[in-house]
């Protein structure tokens, strides 16, 4: 069986009719939920990685008036450094590589952009203009996020149903992982 597409993820139809279905069913559904959920998170990660630098440097323009100034490497780590205002809802990846996402590669193109190799040439606005372009893939990407939670949720919370009723066993989970489980 082939993994469910994103968009067959986000449908409501993928999580209406999970208290008829097997555990491991539900399980598989998490799991393919999960793997999408890596790859936003990737992908959103990237693009507010360059978001905040066109940013960093945009500021720096500014602070500096009329003079050219270049961003200092404690300008760059203030830039990359993770903000807490972010509401940070997942986990990091359980992944060494990229997931192979139309979503990813998307956002790699974008930010494969080469005004990220010649910034001092370029103009505040066409700084601008790639960071709307950033910014609105981001947001892109956020709502697909936004949907991807609201079926996380309900099957997670299908989940905790099923333990809390003792109709599903953690044992059923964990035998794989532990010695003599079959």
């Amino acid at each position: 069986m082939t993994d469910p597409s994103l968009d067959d993820v986000i449908d409501e139809a993928f999580t209406a009719d999970l208290a008829s279905l097997p555990t491991a069913e539900v399980r598989r559904r998490k799991a393919a939920a999960d793997a999408h959920e890596a790859g936003l998170s990737y992908a959103r990660r990237l693009l507010q990685g360059k978001i905040d630098l066109l940013k960093a440097e945009l500021a720096s323009r500014k602070a500096a008036d009329t003079v050219t100034a270049s961003a200092s490497p404690s300008d760059i780590a203030q830039a990359l450094e993770p903000r807490r205002d972010r509401g940070f809802r997942g986990r990091f990846p359980a992944f060494l590589s990229p997931p192979d996402t139309e979503e990813v590669r998307s956002a790699e193109l974008l930010v494969a952009d080469p005004i990220f190799a010649r910034l001092e040439e370029v103009s505040d606005e066409e700084i601008a203009e790639v960071t709307e372009r950033l910014e609105s893939e981001e947001r892109r990407i956020s709502g697909l996020r936004s949907k991807l939670h609201e079926r996380i949720d309900i099957i997670e919370a299908e989940l905790v149903r099923r333990y809390s009723s003792g109709e599903a066993s953690v044992d059923e989970v964990l035998a794989p992982y532990v010695e003599g489980g079959s």
